[in-house]
């Protein structure tokens, strides 16, 4: 008896246990079973302020049954379904269409660095997740203020002296393309002439001309003998009555040689100065007297 009673309560047990099953295996079948293409999604890095999409698709078997989908940091990931206009949330609860729905995934990072988040699919009893990873930064390099936060004081001025420097040597360099009126004032003020004749220095002037005379050798002349006239003896009877004899030489003058030059047709020739004219001697004026005076 004891034996019998054993045995039927272990059947019972069994029994019990087949129920059970089939009572999960008929919810299972009644609510569908949720499938997500992808655990894991990785964004592109992104600058601050900007926005990268990314998709993700769910999809249901068996009978369809509504979805509830969130995500964990609304403030940088969201949600949105739909094709032509797409309105972010941070939850959404839909029931996925034949063939799945595609879910669109924002990430706008709103600092640098790296974040991480996470969607929670929830449909009936069940639960998935699916990791969300972004990095958000720029591809233009960092400000010089974030950059010299981990230079010293002193390096800090320099590298801003550097700097004020650079762009003022280029503001000079190229400040005609930067202000044209600079030019223009500069140009206006300095008139000058792109002939070359009228740039030519002009020469210094004089009060006298420069002589420029080129000297020829002198030719020699030869002198011709000069024959001198015979002396004419003149007798004058003076008051004492004694005749003195007097000689007069004319014309006894020897010509001599004279060495002539050429000059050139730059020299100037000097006229002539007249030789004064000779005086008469003593004698001769003695002579020349008419008699009785």
């Amino acid at each position: 008896m004891i034996n019998n009673l054993d045995e039927s309560s272990k059947q019972l047990g069994r029994l019990q246990e087949i129920n059970s099953a089939a009572l999960n295996n008929e919810k299972v079948a009644k609510t569908g079973a949720v499938f997500v293409n992808k655990t894991s999604v990785d964004f592109d890095k992104t600058d601050i302020d900007d926005e990268c999409f990314r998709l993700i698709k769910i999809t249901q078997e068996g009978e369809s049954a509504p979805v509830n989908l969130y995500s964990d940091s609304p403030d940088v990931f969201q949600i949105a379904i739909g094709v032509k206009k797409l309105v972010f949330e941070d939850e959404l609860t839909f029931t996925p269409g034949e063939g799945g729905t595609f879910v669109h995934i924002r990430f706008s990072p709103n600092r640098t660095g790296h974040y991480t988040g996470n969607l929670v699919l929830k449909s009936g009893d069940g639960q998935q997740t699916v990791t969300l990873n972004g990095r958000g930064g720029s591809y233009i390099a960092a400000p010089a203020s974030e950059q010299l936060k981990g230079l010293s004081p002193l390096l800090k001025w320099a590298a801003i002296l550097v700097v004020l420097g650079g762009v003022g040597y280029t503001g000079y360099t190229y400040k005609c393309q930067l202000i044209p009126s600079l030019c223009d004032q500069a140009n206006d003020t300095q008139q000058v002439n792109n002939e070359p004749s009228d740039n030519l220095p002009v020469p210094a002037t004089t009060s006298q001309e420069a002589k420029v005379e080129t000297i020829e050798p002198a030719t020699k002349v030869s002198a011709e003998p000069v024959v001198k006239p015979s002396a004419r003896v003149n007798k004058v009877q003076t008051q004492n009555g004694k005749d003195q004899t007097t000689v007069r030489n004319e014309n006894n003058t020897e010509q001599k040689a004279v060495n002539t030059t050429r000059s050139s047709q730059t020299q100037k020739s000097k006229p002539a100065q007249k030789a004064p004219a000779s005086e008469e001697s003593d004698l001769e004026l003695e002579l020349n007297k008419k008699p009785g005076v």
